[in-house]
């Protein structure tokens, strides 16, 4: 099946774009001493958007197809999805909430509500993947979101190791079953307050916009999911994406060229994840062993969607980056019991 390409790819050379910026402004501060070398002495690219758009979309997967079709990424279901498009280009928010970040999320809301969902119309969906009881109660009382719990019992049992972040390109395929523009934001998200109107028209245009990663990706990714993609290591010492905000639209290209293949190496056992997280996760307590670092840890989603846009984009995937300094900051374990007050101020009432 030929793929349709949207306009905007339809006539790109990806060497013609402009290099990516891996300053240190823009790097993920836990990683500004990785030394991301030149690629020189390793293979190339194909230099056409629709050559590596091929080889994207021929990854061979063992995912039953059940599972696609189920979530509308079978040929079928991605023509269909691919018909239905609204001109709206404000984004339904999507994140996802468990108990180990129950305060951090709090702190997310916390800043969403006051800077940024009193300025436009937003909706704002939030899955339950591992709270309380309790946790529940609170964030659905004053969260403003439709609250949603996750079905892991209808996907393979590794979707249940939360560290293993199988579960966010399903979250993510599933909304966009239902809208056509999402912003996925993890718990760790501090929005800025600055007017995001310019922000999601450059996502509308482009079909997704992701944050500015770190390190390189072939450090920040363990061999197997190189091996399973049947990709080279050594072609993808760019500098990762980070997958703590993402921006998509629906469409046929990011349905066949980005999602069908993030969410099938989710699905895919020792793709996305294996039983190794724990030890996987950190990339502070690894050592780097020589000036071409590979393997070092892994990103799990990030690492997948990194090899994707590179490989879709190569070098210059730098007119997909998200200026964020200007918009938002990632600030891990940055805690609040904003939710905690509004729930127990409210129950005192009674």
């Amino acid at each position: 099946m030929r793929h349709k390409i949207s306009k905007r790819y339809q006539n790109i050379e990806t060497a013609t774009l402009n290099k990516v910026d891996i300053s240190t402004k823009t790097r993920d501060p836990e990683m500004q001493n990785v030394n991301i070398t030149s690629n020189n002495s390793c293979g190339t690219f194909p230099s056409s958007f629709e050559e590596n758009l091929k080889i994207v979309t021929n990854y061979r997967f063992n995912v039953s197809l059940n599972y696609l079709h189920d979530l509308k990424l079978d040929d079928a279901g991605i023509e269909s999805l691919s018909k239905r498009v609204s001109d709206r280009r404000i984004p339904v928010i999507v994140t996802a909430a468990s108990s180990n970040h129950f305060r951090e999320m709090q702190g997310m809301i916390e800043i969403l509500h006051e800077k940024v969902m009193t300025s436009l119309e937003f909706k704002f969906i939030l899955y339950d993947i591992g709270l309380s009881e309790l946790e529940a109660k609170i964030i659905k009382k004053n969260c403003r979101c439709e609250f949603r719990t996750f079905p892991f019992h209808k996907f393979p049992d590794h979707v249940r190791v939360l560290r293993g972040y199988t579960w966010k390109p399903i979250i993510i395929q599933k909304v966009l079953m239902e809208y056509d523009f999402i912003m996925w934001v993890d718990a760790s998200i501090r929005f800025h307050g600055n007017i995001l109107d310019s922000v999601f028209n450059e996502a509308y245009e482009t079909e997704i916009k992701i944050l500015p990663g770190g390190g390189s990706i072939a450090d920040r990714t363990y061999g197997f999911t190189f091996n399973v993609l049947g990709e080279d290591p050594c072609l993808f010492r760019q500098e990762e994406c980070s997958a703590s905000c993402i921006l998509i639209r629906r469409t046929n290209f990011t349905l066949h060229g980005i999602l069908k293949p993030w969410l099938s190496c989710a699905l895919q056992y020792g793709c996305m994840t294996n039983d190794n997280v724990e030890k996987m996760i950190d990339c502070r307590k690894n050592k780097v062993l020589s000036d071409v670092p590979l393997h070092r840890c892994h990103r799990f989603d990030q690492s997948v969607i990194s090899i994707l846009l590179t490989r879709l984009f190569n070098d210059n995937k730098d007119f997909l980056l998200v200026n964020s300094s200007e918009y938002l900051s990632k600030k891990r374990r940055h805690t609040s019991d904003y939710l905690e007050k509004l729930y127990f101020t409210d129950f005192s009432k009674l």
